[in-house]
């Protein structure tokens, strides 16, 4: 009984957030989330690196 005190957390979240259907799903949905999480990142990446200078060309008084 204790032990399924310990893991009932771990199996609630398990299925609560989809990780047993992307499980069932397979190769596929592992690959499409990692092509997006690539994506989400390299773009967000760009608007890190190019705010700064951005942000150098504009001045102070135009700037909200």
């Amino acid at each position: 009984m204790a032990a399924h005190a310990l893991t009932k957390p771990f199996t609630w979240f398990y299925h609560e957030f989809g990780l047993a259907a992307i499980q069932a799903t397979g190769r596929n949905a592992y690959l499409i989330i990692l092509a997006r999480s690539m994506r989400m990142v390299s773009f967000g990446m760009t608007q890190v690196i190019l705010g700064k200078p951005i942000m150098n060309l504009i001045t102070k008084e135009r700037c909200g």
